[in-house]
């Protein structure tokens, strides 16, 4: 797997922890991300389960806060995108 693929799969648990765990509706913030992440599971033929989840409510914001020196996650929101479009600008996955 490509850092990229590892990375937005670590973005897809977040979303996944909001979503189920959390119960709260913020995810939908992140619908290109969580499509993107639909696709590369099915591309990469990989079921969820078989990926470990490492979002859980002790350890949530160590890992928010990880995610967003990863990711410029404002760039993220509400934008509907293909993977070819992102980009690393020093050192963080950037869509523009």
């Amino acid at each position: 797997m490509q850092d990229l693929e590892k990375d937005l799969l670590f973005f897809y648990d977040y979303l996944l922890f909001l979503k189920n765990v959390e119960k709260e509706d913020s995810w939908l913030k992140y619908n290109g991300v969580y499509i993107n992440c639909l696709k590369l599971l099915s591309d990469l033929n990989i079921n969820y389960g078989e990926i470990p989840n490492k979002f859980k409510a002790k350890n949530y914001i160590t890992n928010y806060i990880e995610l967003s020196k990863i990711f410029n996650l404002s760039e993220f929101k509400h934008e509907i995108f293909v993977l070819s479009e992102i980009k690393l600008i020093r050192n963080q996955w950037r869509l523009r």
